[in-house]
């Protein structure tokens, strides 16, 4: 079951997605950055990433779907567990801090109340 994961995630998903991502963007070239997504790693371009809309002042790239994931992990336990998790449940491995880098960068709004607080 192992071997089958890494091989999708290391060979199939990324080749895919790369094809995909090229066939939906029109854009092959432009400079390369490494995203980690639920997939695996894959590589895309700058012009890319900015049309997905994806951030480019962070170290770690991830896809919104890898950081949900990552978020909801973290959320209900520790991050070195979170890591072990992730792991388990992906086969991707994001150290535990830099998931604590990640949920840190992230603007929570506050719930607010309509009734006042007795």
């Amino acid at each position: 079951m192992r071997c089958t994961r890494d091989f999708l995630l290391e060979k199939v998903g990324p080749e895919l997605t790369q094809k995909i991502i090229e066939y939906l963007t029109g854009m092959k070239k432009g400079k390369k950055r490494e995203l980690t997504t639920i997939v695996g790693k894959i590589s895309i371009t700058d012009r890319q990433a900015k049309y997905f809309e994806l951030k480019s002042h962070v170290k770690y790239h991830s896809s919104p779907k890898m950081e949900k994931n990552a978020m909801l992990i973290c959320a209900n336990e520790s991050y070195q567990r979170a890591e072990n998790d992730l792991a388990e449940l992906t086969g991707i491995k994001i150290s535990h801090s830099t998931l604590h880098r990640l949920v840190q960068r992230h603007n929570y709004e506050l719930p607010t109340s309509v009734l006042g607080v007795k």
